[in-house]
């Protein structure tokens, strides 16, 4: 310390202190190099926080290395860049913030804009563009960074509770659940869910816009094909197997099974064009060829910030397809923990208007092999399942609703699909030409009442002799019901006679 005389000692000059201006970028450098050598512990850095204030303000974690209280947010809008590579921002008094290059602040920044603004999407680009990670380069390309960044972001910052003020930064708990007066709700003006598809026999609507349906069935047996059949029918509207679609709506079709090719040759032959209603991911277009399990926490945000991008650039998703649990979410079919995690995402998903549809296998019972969680939260299970009698050359299977929440009166259907050749077919292009192994560019879908197709199959069976428990065993039908069939064949078989 300088005593009285020394201070009155220092020469001054038009009665100012003389002061040199020192940049200090290269001492906060220093002290990162130093403080990423020799780490504190979490313990020691508590014990050097007396104080232990608060590490939120205004919502948003505070990132604090200097001695000045800020937040993530201020830091981001106002600070000053100080390098690119990696990006370092920066307050003056300390605070600084480190990303690996400057499209991840923006990032950062416009998820901290969402979170303030409710998610909308002119707000943040308004605020981002006032601030200091604006760059010239986005002048002409606005379209692209709300397609992008700013779509990542909206969907990130649905994913976080962010308190609006002090009383809302308490736990959770401490705000308990929101409660409606019965009488009220009543009163309240809810729209209705929306049929998606009916059946065509009863009109009975089968698939809404808010649930939750899984098509299941042993390898093999057809569930993609009947999927992309209900991709082409809900994104062209029209008619399919038993089911009509009164209005077409957008798709979104996960896949994570087959390789790419055999999806093209798949989507052009079941689906074909949509005029844009339905999109397509597929496993071969992915960073290193793979998903993120969708069971993680990285894999339902990278499916929440598709979707966030996709309803940016006007593709609002209403249908939802994920082929199959075993490939997207990679998990035991008995992992109880992992399902509660997967149906609490799905639920959500149902609630913000979206009908998913998820495929998966069948046990050695025959029955789902997904956890019981996975079936308390359908709407519609359907199970597909090989017939007594399999037709060769074609897929043939039996579909049978194993639930059906708002309950339906459709019997088991037998399906089929053929594959066919049109006259732009490559087999058919080139009469001369011969295509050895062609399988045709189109396919036919034909259906009948699973009940009607085994009635032909005892009657022809009692043509042989078989007695009504030998069929009723074999087709697996009620004994009385055979009974009913043969009385009718014999007493038509007399008419015919006489």
């Amino acid at each position: 310390m300088l005593g009285i005389s020394q201070l009155l000692a220092i020469p001054f000059y038009d009665g100012q202190c003389p002061i040199e201006f020192r940049d200090l970028k290269d001492v906060y450098k220093t002290c990162r190099d130093i403080k990423g050598k020799f780490p504190v512990s979490k313990a020691s850095a508590e014990a050097l926080r007396p104080d232990k204030q608060t590490e939120v303000a205004e919502g948003v974690q505070i990132q604090r290395s200097g001695t000045a209280l800020t937040n993530k947010l201020n830091l981001l809008l106002n600070g000053k860049i100080v390098s690119s590579q990696p990006f370092i921002i920066e307050d003056g008094v300390g605070n600084s913030l480190e990303y690996p290059s400057h499209s991840e602040a923006d990032l950062a920044l416009c998820t901290q804009l969402a979170i303030k603004h409710g998610s909308n999407p002119d707000l943040i680009f308004s605020e981002w563009k006032r601030s200091s990670l604006y760059r010239d380069k986005w002048g002409g390309r606005e379209e692209f960074f709300r397609s992008n960044t700013i779509a990542k972001a909206v969907a990130t910052a649905e994913t976080i509770k962010a308190p609006s003020s002090p009383q809302a930064s308490a736990p959770l708990q401490s705000q308990g659940l929101v409660v409606v007066d019965g009488d009220a709700f009543m009163g309240e003006s809810i729209k209705p869910r929306k049929v998606l598809l009916r059946t065509m026999s009863h009109a009975e609507p089968v698939f809404f816009e808010q649930s939750i349906n899984q098509i299941f069935a042993w390898r093999g047996v057809g569930k993609s094909c009947l999927g992309f059949g209900l991709t082409a029918v809900f994104a062209k509207g029209g008619k399919f197997l038993n089911w009509e679609v009164p209005e077409r709506t957008r798709v979104l079709y996960i896949e994570g099974e087959l390789p790419e090719s055999q999806v093209q040759e798949r989507w052009k032959q079941i689906i074909g064009t949509t005029n844009g209603y339905a999109r397509l991911v597929t496993i071969d277009k992915q960073p290193g060829h793979m998903f993120p399990s969708f069971a993680s926490a990285t894999g339902m945000d990278a499916v929440e910030a598709t979707l966030a991008r996709l309803k940016a650039e006007g593709f609002d998703t209403k249908v939802l397809f994920l082929d199959s649990i075993s490939t997207l979410f990679n998990v035991a079919a008995n992992d109880e923990e992992n399902w509660i995690t997967i149906q609490s995402w799905l639920i959500s998903l149902r609630s913000r208007g979206l009908c998913v549809f998820f495929f998966h296998h069948a046990g050695k019972s025959g029955m789902s092999r997904s956890h019981s969680k996975s079936e308390d939260m359908l709407d519609i299970s359907i199970k597909l399942e090989a017939p007594t009698e399999k037709e060769t050359g074609c897929l043939h299977a039996v579909l049978t609703y194993d639930k059906a929440r708002a309950g339906l009166s459709e019997q088991p259907t037998e399906i089929k699909m053929r594959r066919t050749h049109s006259d732009s077919c490559l087999c058919r292009k080139n009469p001369g030409e011969i295509v050895i192994g062609c399988r045709g560019d189109q396919v036919k879908w034909e259906c009948r009442s699973a009940i009607d197709a085994k009635k032909a199959e005892a009657i022809q069976m009692f043509s042989e002799n078989q007695t009504v428990r030998q069929i009723a065993k074999s087709l697996k039908v009620p004994v009385s019901t055979v009974g009913s069939w043969r009385s009718a064949w014999v007493a038509d078989r007399n008419e015919r006679e006489l």
